[in-house]
């Protein structure tokens, strides 16, 4: 998960390739930002998405103290595609500040994941559960200037030959408008059960070709919340003050 001495090489995380495109060699390398979707599902089912202003998008949460999972999408046909994911300003690979630069997953062409939690280890994530924004893992570490926000830097790879990556079973012990938005501090991402989810390190070359994703989330206003109670650095997210395992 360390960064390379190179400033355009990462070793990142790669889970659950699917289709086989990736037997193509890539296309040169472009400056159009690469054909991706992210979408938040709760039980399987996408979230509404109201889109406010450019690549920016409102996603209406259900209710606090249900999990939630960050559905990513690769459509590119020949190029694999680095996600790097940032829930309340916090990297989702080790807890700290979340940047163009930070780790993340990568996927083969056509390639689709979901995204269950905050990593833990190389297989093991805590839950993403959504929450009050005080009770959420970045409330819960002091760092609250981004609670409800998620940022998505979506990264062709640049110029790198064709990579041929084993199948990995990711499946877990658990399965899982804008007009009148709740302000930032109402809901957060809680740091909830552990799963079960494996991964494994890749090497991957980063291109200048990035599609910025940044949605805001919160309870619809029409919604009573329904709460349940439940250092940064490092390798993987250390998990927040009096946080137990499940």
């Amino acid at each position: 998960m360390t960064p390379l001495k190179s400033p355009f090489a990462s070793l990142a995380i790669c889970l659950m390739i699917q289709g086989n495109a990736a037997s193509h060699p890539p296309e040169r390398w472009r400056e159009d930002p690469p054909d991706v979707r992210v979408e938040f599902l709760v039980a399987g089912r996408p979230l509404p998405q109201h889109t406010t202003r450019g690549n920016e998008a409102f996603v209406a949460v259900p209710r606090w103290g249900v999990e939630y999972e960050i559905r990513i999408t690769n459509h590119e046909r020949h190029d694999r595609v680095l996600f790097v994911i940032g829930v309340d300003g916090l990297s989702v690979m080790d807890g700290s500040r979340a940047s163009e630069q930070s780790g993340g997953y990568v996927l083969e062409p056509g390639g689709s994941t979901r995204i269950r939690g905050w990593r833990r280890g190389m297989d093991r994530v805590a839950a993403f559960t959504f929450t009050h924004g005080e009770d959420s893992y970045a409330g819960r570490t002091g760092r609250r200037d981004n609670i409800g926000e998620v940022w998505v830097w979506a990264i062709r790879e640049r110029n790198a030959p064709p990579v041929v990556t084993p199948r990995l079973d990711a499946s877990g012990e658990k399965a899982s408008g804008r007009s009148a938005a709740p302000s930032r501090a109402d809901t957060g991402t809680g740091y909830g059960d552990e799963l079960v989810d494996r991964v494994r390190t890749t090497q991957f070359v980063r291109s200048g070709s990035v599609r910025h994703l940044h949605f805001n989330y919160g309870l619809r206003p029409d919604v009573e919340p329904v709460y349940r109670d439940e250092r940064p650095g490092g390798v993987f997210t250390p998990p927040p003050p009096r946080w137990k395992r499940n």
